[in-house]
């Protein structure tokens, strides 16, 4: 772990989720195949104050989690109106 001294400054910043992105991706393990949707939930932004581009762009650090749940390729099919096999 970074010592404190060296660790940039940061400001916690409010944000509004607009969209949730959700990707599927599908697994063929074997003799099974599978279909894992992975959702990502933001919980908090942080401004990095001493790290703007040179342009001036601000950075941003967030804190976020991912959540995975497998589900069968008819399941994904009756969920999504789409096959897993491409």
């Amino acid at each position: 772990m970074m010592p404190a001294e060296n660790r940039p400054k940061m400001r916690v910043v409010p944000f509004k989720e607009l969209e949730q992105a959700v990707h599927y991706i599908s697994i063929q393990d074997g003799e099974k195949n599978w279909v894992m949707r992975i959702a990502r939930s933001i919980g908090k932004v942080a401004r990095v104050e001493s790290n703007d581009a040179p342009d001036g762009m601000p950075s941003y650090n967030f804190i976020g989690q991912d959540t995975a749940v497998l589900l069968t390729p008819e399941e994904y099919k009756a969920m999504t109106g789409r096959s897993a096999n491409p």
